[in-house]
């Protein structure tokens, strides 16, 4: 989250299950639930990079719904009555990724895009040719 504005930043995850759990198995039902008490365990992949050593993960809507139609759509008040943030230890990004050679294959036309302002090479041939 933004400290200056509130706004959540980084990737959207999301996980699709139903009461039995999901079909990718992130999302498991623990056992004895029944249709009235279900506790739902949820593993989330979180990236490898981030801005800092320690990122923040926050639960910040959850959406449901059952075979009758009826739906539930809780933002961030009502989600906020529950644990619903974790903090991840991540290796900072050291920056942008970078091109250090590129090569076309045997018979491809070379052809460059300069977008405005960006300064590409002038002339881009085949790998191994003069």
């Amino acid at each position: 989250m933004n400290p200056k504005t509130g706004a959540y930043v980084g990737t959207e995850l999301a996980a699709n299950f139903d009461s039995q759990g999901s079909l990718t198995g992130d999302v498991t039902v623990k056992p004895g639930a029944t249709p009235a008490s279900t506790t739902y365990t949820w593993t989330v992949p979180v990236p490898q990079y981030g801005a800092t050593t320690k990122t923040t993960w926050a639960v910040s809507e959850i959406q449901g719904g059952d075979g009758a139609g009826d739906q539930i759509d809780w933002t961030a008040p009502q989600v906020s009555a529950f644990p619903c943030s974790f903090t991840a230890r991540t290796t900072v990004d050291q920056g942008s990724p970078s091109l250090g050679q590129i090569a076309l294959a045997q018979g491809m036309q070379a052809t460059v895009y300069e977008a405005p302002g960006v300064h590409a090479p002038r002339c881009l041939r085949p790998h191994g040719t003069r």
